[in-house]
């Protein structure tokens, strides 16, 4: 997260190659992670990650991403 040109890690994650492509492999959902311990919960029971009005959340690999592979990540926002 990056908060006045200040970026801060969050987290790291392991993610299998094959994550939520093959059926034997789930995707990851990252904010489940033992490394997020503290998070707050929605109303359906998923942890959520408030994120400040000016603040820039991102991901980055650690890892060269090849041809042929991709990272996709969705966030979901809203207005609270």
């Amino acid at each position: 997260m990056t908060i006045s040109s200040v970026v801060y890690i969050l987290a790291t994650v392991s993610i299998p190659a094959t994550a939520g492509s093959v059926n034997s492999v789930p995707a990851v959902d990252i904010l489940r992670n033992a490394q997020w311990p503290g998070l707050s919960y929605d109303a359906n029971g998923n942890r959520i990650l408030y994120v400040a009005n000016g603040a820039v959340l991102g991901i980055k690999a650690l890892t060269t991403v090849t041809t042929a592979k991709e990272i996709d990540v969705l966030a979901v926002g809203g207005d609270f």
